[in-house]
């Protein structure tokens, strides 16, 4: 209930973890690589978009796994599978 009452957050493109900026392919300018991981986390199933844009604010796996409601470990896990479904879109995009 704490984490529906804060406002919505903007993440810049400077906050964004080294891991995710090195899926996007180095040939696009920094917002358009910006734009594309917007636009594909937008096509992720609700779960997935969830816990990918938590973790992108910075959450650790044991604060996203108490808001979702999974163990810390799963998160984890599931943040490597969202990965890595979102690197193979962007290389069938390439």
């Amino acid at each position: 209930m704490t984490l529906r009452k804060k406002s919505v957050q903007t993440i810049s493109i400077d906050n964004i973890n080294q891991s995710w900026i090195s899926v996007i392919p180095h040939s696009n300018s920094g917002e358009e690589s910006f734009q594309l991981l917007h636009q594909l986390i937008q096509k992720l199933p609700h779960h997935e978009k969830s816990i990918i844009l938590l973790d992108l604010e910075g959450l650790t796996h044991q604060d996203i796994a108490n808001v979702v409601g999974i163990s810390s470990n799963y998160v984890g896990v599931k943040i490597n599978r969202i990965k890595q479904k979102i690197i193979n879109k962007i290389k069938g995009n390439e």
